[in-house]
Parts: C-alpha cells; sequence; structure tokens
C-alpha cells in the first residue's frame, strides 16, 4: 500500500511538472541561440543582428533561461555550457543541454512556489500553473502580497484584479493577459474585461488543454507499472 501511494504521488508531481513544462515553452518558446527577450532578436557579441543595437531587454537562451540572473553561470556550467560562449553567441545549445537547463530552472520555480504559497497543493491545479509561471518569469510570486492575499482567501476574481493592477502586468502584457485569461477559462470566470485578438486566445485555449492533453498517459502508465510491482 505504501509503495502505491509513493507511486501515486510520483504520478502526480510528474504530471504536473509535464503540464508546467507545456505553459512554459508556449510563453518562452525554445532557442539554442542566445536572444535578446524584449523582441526575441538574436544576440552575437552582445548586439542585436537585426539593427546592430545592443541588447535592449536580457540576453536569454534555451527556455528562458536569463542569462542576467546572478545564478546563470553556474546554471548553464552544470550543463556543460561555456557561459561567456553562450552569452556571445559563439556557441548554440544543444537540445540536451536545453532539456537540463530548462528541467533545473522549472523544479527552482515549483519548490519556490510551494515555499511561497501555503497549502498550494489544494490550490485548483491552473492556479497552482499560473502561479508557477509568474515565479518562473519573475522569481517569486512573494513581489505580490495582495495578489497572494486573494490567493489565500480562494479570490480568483480578486487574484486577476491584483494581477492586472502589477509592474508585471505593466511589463509583460502578453504573458499576463495569457495567464489571466487561462485562469478564467478553467475556473469558469466570466468577466473578460483584457479580451484577446484571436491568435492569443488560440494560444490560451492551447494552455488550457494542458489538463486534458492525453501525451502524457507515458508518464502514468509507466508510474502504474511501478506502483503495482
Amino acid at each position: 500500500m505504501t509503495r502505491k501511494i509513493v507511486a501515486a504521488a510520483t504520478v502526480a508531481a510528474s504530471l504536473f511538472f509535464a503540464k508546467a513544462a507545456r505553459l512554459e515553452t508556449l510563453h518562452e518558446g525554445k532557442r539554442a541561440h542566445v536572444y535578446d527577450d524584449k523582441d526575441g532578436s538574436p544576440l552575437r557579441e552582445g548586439y542585436r543582428t537585426k539593427d546592430k543595437l545592443p541588447c535592449k531587454g536580457h540576453p536569454t537562451v534555451g527556455i528562458g533561461c536569463n542569462l542576467d540572473r546572478p545564478n546563470a553561470r553556474v546554471a548553464l556550467a552544470s550543463v556543460g555550457a561555456d557561459y561567456n560562449a553562450v552569452r556571445m553567441g559563439r556557441v548554440d545549445l544543444t537540445e540536451k543541454q536545453i532539456k537540463a537547463l530548462f528541467t533545473l530552472d522549472l523544479s527552482t520555480a515549483i519548490r519556490q512556489v510551494a515555499q511561497d504559497v501555503a497549502g498550494l497543493s489544494d490550490l485548483p491545479e491552473s492556479v497552482q500553473l499560473v502561479l508557477v509561471d509568474m515565479t518562473f518569469n519573475c522569481g517569486t510570486v512573494r513581489k505580490f502580497p495582495k495578489m497572494l492575499e486573494a490567493v489565500s482567501r480562494l479570490d480568483w476574481e480578486g487574484m486577476i484584479r491584483e494581477m492586472i493592477d502589477s509592474l508585471w502586468f505593466r511589463q509583460v502584457p502578453a504573458r499576463a493577459k495569457h495567464d489571466i485569461e487561462f485562469l478564467r477559462e478553467t475556473l469558469e470566470i466570466e468577466d473578460h474585461a483584457q479580451a484577446l485578438d484571436e491568435a492569443e486566445r488560440t494560444k490560451v485555449l492551447a494552455m488550457v488543454r494542458l489538463t486534458l492533453d492525453d501525451t502524457i498517459d507515458g508518464i502514468l502508465d509507466g508510474a502504474r507499472g511501478s506502483g503495482e510491482a
């Protein structure tokens, strides 16, 4: 019985990780070559290749790995990548390095959310996923105390209002609107004040389908087998 409980917990964790990974990939995309996260322009020697101007945002690589963050050098070294060469655009990450780096970054974000939000596992899955996404993007959701107060009350409309009334929303409006619409769709909140165009709405609906994605059944099958052994 204990082994089956452990296996079930492993399945749940793997399933959640797979959904969070798909959400981040939809937001961030996947790039082997360093780019300016302001608009996706490739970088070479610190300059944007399209207009030869210095990077306007943060040099980024893989799936949303900000190379300006304090631990970026250590993170790249941990997957066998040369930080300076990657940052200067002289070397691209391999597929294996992208996956390893992203697994490290997403695992860190999930652990951080668990520390920041009491009773995280009791919240609706879509709320958990959005909190993970905000953490992946911002480092922590402790920057949003009023939003967390709304979350603690299970006040999803209040959560959305605080998301809208934030510097994060103003800095990355497309990402924020997608997360908000994701919450509205999955929690069946009818207020659609932040209307999306058809392309954006299509992207949001792809996020919603994370909770119904049959391609992650392999994770379940494997865990079921280990649990029955």
